[in-house]
């Protein structure tokens, strides 16, 4: 009989040097059954040493007494090269790893792992460890009952449970990176886009039903937007008819053309009447000079070169509030580091008022002495 309990693996494997002045190290969890064989939801997050020393204060402070798991010394030193020194660094990265697998993995004192203070540093739900505990069991049975089918498994999730919503997701950008892949085989991959947009579609549905305290509704959108974009870009660039499937695999054959030119008559059949300017005065609605030439294919590919058009000016456009944004990131981290300096400064500074105390004790014991 299988356990309900979620083993939790920690990898420290990525650190980000920000500025020349701090590390930020690469938190990635993933939360597992016990034998490892099904895997719930995974989360990468960055940290500097800064946070996870709050984080050991703040479960101290919340608990009353020590934690009893290895922490990476505090180094106080006036030398700010020190943060960036790659011993330092690969020390608390081994250290810093090795304390969250055993915070996270503690069965017999689960308070800490409880904490809000580790779910808010962690990026996850409050209830994270008990969610996934009573509801893990559910998605195996599902994931690994008679039918051995992966992808049939996982549409027959109740995306009502936003747990099931994030696999279900997950199985999405996988099928996506499969169509990439096929395209760059050659294969026609319309068919499997437009499956692709359905199941979009069935995870938009359930956003709006799920509890906010408990569920993050915006950031799913913001990925499930995310998602939709790729999807709509591959469908541009992908190979749209069988014609440019043959200049993509190079397949010129005399039985290739007779086949296309039999499947683009079906499509797109001949009118029998001829196109026929209409007189001054008459104008469609929505005419101009340039598209009143057009025939309606023409029309299509101007309607398609402006949506592209488009979408590159939203581009450009997004470029340039992520630019917005990381000059904001920067300001942040950079008052961050600022404000550890005046503690670093405050706590010299206390200590050497408290010397100059003891010292002016002495001095007035001495003269009293004398």
């Amino acid at each position: 009989m299988r356990s309900n309990m979620v083993k939790v693996e920690v990898n420290i494997e990525d650190v980000k040097i920000v500025n020349s002045k701090y590390a930020s190290y690469g938190i990635l969890i993933i939360l597992k059954s016990v034998d490892g064989s099904i895997q719930y939801y995974d989360k990468k997050v960055y940290r500097r040493y800064s946070e996870f020393f709050k984080l050991k204060k703040n479960l101290e402070r919340e608990f009353g007494v020590e934690i009893p798991y290895e922490f990476p010394d505090r180094l106080f030193v006036i030398w700010v090269g020190s943060n960036i020194d790659p011993d330092v660094i690969e020390s608390r990265r081994k250290k810093l790893s090795k304390f969250l697998y055993d915070l996270l993995n503690d069965s017999f004192d689960s308070k800490w792992k409880n904490s809000d203070y580790v779910s808010e540093f962690l990026d996850l739900r409050n209830d994270w460890d008990s969610y996934y505990t009573s509801n893990g069991s559910n998605v195996e049975q599902k994931l690994t009952g008679k039918n051995n089918s992966v992808a049939a498994a996982v549409e027959s999730l109740d995306l009502k449970d936003s747990m099931n919503w994030e696999i279900f997701y997950r199985n999405c950008k996988d099928e996506l990176q499969m169509c990439k892949r096929n395209k760059n085989k050659g294969i026609n991959i319309t068919k499997d886009l437009m499956q692709l947009r359905l199941k979009l579609i069935e995870l938009e549905n359930p956003l709006d039903t799920y509890d906010r305290s408990t569920v993050d509704v915006d950031k799913n959108k913001n990925l499930l937007k995310l998602l939709k974009d790729e999807v709509n870009e591959l469908s541009i660039t992908a190979p749209s008819s069988i014609s440019e499937l043959r200049n993509t695999s190079g397949n010129g054959s005399n039985s290739n053309n007779n086949s296309e030119d039999s499947l683009r008559k079906s499509l797109f059949p001949q009118t029998t009447k001829p196109y026929k300017k209409p007189s001054v005065g008459r104008r469609k609605l929505g005419e101009t000079e340039e598209t009143i030439k057009m025939n309606n294919q023409q029309l299509l590919q101007k309607h398609k070169d402006v949506m592209l058009g488009q979408d590159e000016e939203l581009h450009q456009l997004k470029q340039v509030v992520q630019r917005q944004r990381n000059i904001s990131i920067e300001l942040n981290e950079e008052l961050s580091y600022q404000n550890e300096l005046l503690d670093l400064m405050d706590n010299d500074i206390s200590g050497t008022g408290h010397k100059l105390r003891r010292a002016n004790n002495q001095v007035r014991q001495i003269n009293n002495d004398s």
